[in-house]
């Protein structure tokens, strides 16, 4: 059963909208269409009759442009500030230039800092677990003392 909203009224002695306004309150609810880039879009979407009732992906991805990488030539990296030969840089589509901002020793060094810190962590989490569950093998049950019996 699908369930039924009443729509007030614009008059005080009216509570519920007749016909004619009712029509001309839905007709304000219409999705609105708007154009971006010489596209059509809906502003107000209706629900999606996809399956699993989903929005596709696309919808929510910027479309970016692609830049080529650069083949020769040198290109100074951020962290070391060397100016090094193209070669030594990883490549990076969305930088207009082609390239990593790191050379490759940097981010690789960089990644290698990310990943001990990760493990330290999961580290000092394992012992503190370890820890918590020696606490709790050897909490006792704790019961209330009776105060007053009626």
């Amino acid at each position: 059963m699908k369930p039924t909203v009443e729509v007030l009224s614009r008059h005080r002695k009216q509570e519920v909208a007749d016909r004619e306004e009712r029509k001309w309150i839905m007709g304000l609810e219409k999705p609105i269409n708007r154009y971006v880039d010489g596209k059509q879009i809906n502003v107000n979407p209706e629900a999606p009759s996809l399956r699993d009732n989903r929005w596709p992906k696309e919808r929510n991805r910027r479309k970016r442009p692609k830049y080529p990488r650069r083949d020769s030539g040198y290109h100074v990296c951020s962290w070391c500030w060397r100016k090094l030969p193209v070669s030594e840089f990883y490549s990076d589509c969305c930088r207009s230039v082609g390239l990593s901002s790191r050379c490759k020793r940097c981010a690789e060094a960089e990644s290698r800092a990310r990943r001990e810190a990760i493990r330290k962590r999961e580290d000092t989490s394992v012992a503190y677990f370890q820890t918590k569950l020696a606490c709790q093998a050897l909490r006792t049950t704790k019961t209330r003392p009776v105060v007053k019996v009626v």
